[in-house]
C-alpha cells in the first residue's frame, strides 16, 4: 500500500498541468503534458497589456520557457495550429499546422523552448468588432500540449 501511494505521489508530481489568465488581456492558456513559464502578447516590440488590437497591426504571440517534448534523435517535433474566429464562430484564419515544415528535421529543444506565431489584424476583420484567436501547440512525438486564447477587439490604427 505505501509502495502505491508512493507511485502515485510521483506521478502526480511528474505530471504537467496547468493554467493561467492574464486579467489585462484576458489571455488565458492551458497545458498538460508540456509546461510553458510564460505566453504573452507583443506589438512593436512591446508587450502588449490591452485586448484592443489596432488595425493593420502585428501582434505575435509568444510561448516562453516551453518544456516536455518527447525528443527523437536530439531533436523534438512541435506542432504549432492558429485559428481566428468571429463572434459567430465563423473562421477568419485557420492555419492547421504552422510548423509542418519541421516535421522531417525537428528542431533542438532550446529552439522549441520560446514559440511565437503573429496575426496580421485587417481584412476580413473589421474595426468595431470583436474575435477569438486560439492558438495550439502540441508535441508529434508525445501525447503533450497546450492551449492559448485570447477574445481581442479590433480597433482604429492611430
Amino acid at each position: 500500500m505505501i509502495a502505491f501511494l508512493l507511485f502515485l505521489l510521483l506521478s502526480i508530481n511528474s505530471c504537467q498541468i496547468g493554467a493561467n489568465k492574464d486579467f489585462l488581456t484576458g489571455l488565458s492558456y492551458s497545458y498538460d503534458g508540456l509546461s510553458v513559464e510564460r505566453v504573452f502578447l507583443v506589438k512593436n516590440d512591446s508587450i502588449l497589456q490591452t485586448d484592443k488590437f489596432p488595425n493593420q497591426s502585428t501582434v505575435y504571440m509568444y510561448f516562453e520557457g516551453v518544456e516536455g517534448f518527447q525528443p527523437k534523435d536530439g531533436k523534438v517535433f512541435p506542432g504549432l495550429s492558429l485559428e481566428v474566429t468571429d463572434t459567430d464562430n465563423k473562421t477568419i484564419l485557420d492555419f492547421p499546422d504552422l510548423f509542418e515544415q519541421y516535421n522531417k528535421v525537428g528542431i533542438t529543444p532550446e529552439v522549441a523552448s520560446v514559440l511565437s506565431a503573429n496575426i496580421t489584424v485587417g481584412q476580413p476583420m473589421q474595426v468595431g468588432l470583436n474575435y477569438h484567436w486560439k492558438i495550439t501547440v502540441w508535441d508529434k512525438n508525445g501525447d503533450g500540449f497546450l492551449q492559448s486564447n485570447i477574445a481581442f477587439l479590433v480597433e482604429e490604427n492611430y
